[in-house]
């Protein structure tokens, strides 16, 4: 498929698939256990439609080769820096590596 015309089928893709996980893990009353259980494949599955994006852009398989690991180190990271709070059930993203967050900040309860 040519490039131009995939462009908006992975952007209403991408944002589907973002509203679709903002939906699920930010705003849903969904217990903690389902979402860190979910967590890791929506992360992982995210990451490999975006190299596969690319490489189907692209048309080169060179761009796996750096395109690949970088997205795949990016989604470990997502998957560690992610906590969910058990009390409230707040996902806390941690953006700072440097440090660690002890306590969620919706309801001050201590994070596991």
């Amino acid at each position: 498929m040519i490039p131009e015309k995939m462009f908006p089928i992975f952007f209403i893709g991408w944002a589907v698939l973002s509203l679709a996980g903002f939906l699920f893990f930010s705003i849903s009353k969904v217990d903690v256990g389902t979402k860190r259980k979910y967590l890791p494949f929506f992360v992982v599955g995210s990451g490999a439609l975006l190299v596969a994006f690319a490489y189907l852009m692209m048309g080169k398989a060179e761009i796996l080769y750096f395109f690949g690991p970088a997205v795949l180190a990016i989604s470990v990271l997502n998957i560690r820096r992610t906590k969910f709070c058990n009390s409230c059930g707040k996902m806390v993203v941690n953006s700072n590596i440097l440090s660690t967050i002890e306590h969620c900040p919706k309801c001050g309860a201590k994070l596991e």
